[in-house]
């Protein structure tokens, strides 16, 4: 049996570790249940029957409850914590509105910011507001405004704010929607934006040319232009493909599929190693 075991593969030679120590743990349980007097003198009074159908019940949960003990704890304390956590997440949205005002002025070749070379910059910010020591810290009347956009009855919060996934630093979407949707009730701009820039006359600040922007879009255009140049004329079976069904990019796309299998069949051939399989199981 030993032997077996020690011929399986990692991942299942601790699966069967888990369940020996599982069993040896019940039997203990049982072991204690059944013989201790403390035990005896409780279950006297019960059908012999009922009594070892509780005893393995009862076994079978307390490995359970010590096993996963520590992950049911964790997620009950972070059900109990979960308004903390939202309103702590809604709390860095203040640094994210300061963060795309800087944004909008660095575009407009208004103000430099050390460390930002290009606007991708400003996604790995996003991303890390937390750490960003480039905006002042959240004052007090920071805080205040902020309590009281999240108690107005003019506002309704959008779920969508509070995902962790949200991307504030948009820049292209929100400038574009500011400066074409003329229905207020119709922007996809953030409700705090909207708020923050009524209050505080910052709206402007989308209108601003975006001059950096139109400087990155003609460098990548010209990458791009370099790129289909020099690449050579059988490597470019995709860009061919993208042409004839440039709306049907997908991994469901069994053309493109069936491309990336040809080309990178040989290569995967050849990186893979050689093995010997055996008869023996």
């Amino acid at each position: 049996m030993m032997d077996n075991k020690e011929n399986l593969p990692a991942h299942l030679k601790q699966e069967v570790d888990e369940a020996q120590k599982e069993a040896i743990a019940r039997m203990e349980i049982e072991y204690e249940l059944r013989n201790e007097i403390k035990y005896k003198e409780f279950f006297s009074g019960y059908h012999p029957e009922d009594v070892e159908e509780f005893i393995k019940a009862y076994s079978s949960r307390k490995v359970t409850w010590v096993n996963w003990g520590k992950f049911y704890y964790e997620h009950n304390e972070d059900h109990q914590l979960r308004f903390y956590n939202q309103a702590q997440q809604c709390l860095w949205q203040i640094q994210q509105k300061k963060l795309f005002n800087l944004q909008c002025q660095w575009r407009a070749e208004k103000i430099k910011i050390p460390g930002i070379l290009t606007s991708i910059d400003f996604r790995y910010w996003e991303n890390n507001i937390k750490q960003c020591t480039f905006i002042p810290p959240i004052t007090h009347w920071e805080f205040e405004m902020y309590m009281e956009y999240l108690q107005s009855d003019e506002v309704e919060i959008d779920p969508a704010e509070a995902d962790y996934e949200f991307e504030w630093q948009d820049y292209l979407r929100f400038a574009d929607d500011h400066n074409t949707v003329k229905d207020e009730a119709e922007l996809i701009v953030p409700l705090w934006y909207q708020f923050y820039d009524n209050r505080m006359g910052t709206d402007s600040l989308m209108s601003l040319s975006d001059i950096r922007g139109e400087k990155e879009g003609k460098y990548l255009k010209a990458y791009y232009e370099h790129i289909n140049k020099v690449m050579p004329e059988e490597k470019s079976d995709l860009l061919r493909l993208e042409k004839k069904d440039s709306d049907y990019l997908s991994v469901y796309n069994p053309e493109i599929i069936y491309w990336n299998i040809r080309e990178n069949s040989e290569t995967i051939i050849s990186a893979s190693p050689v093995r010997t399989i055996s008869n023996s199981y």
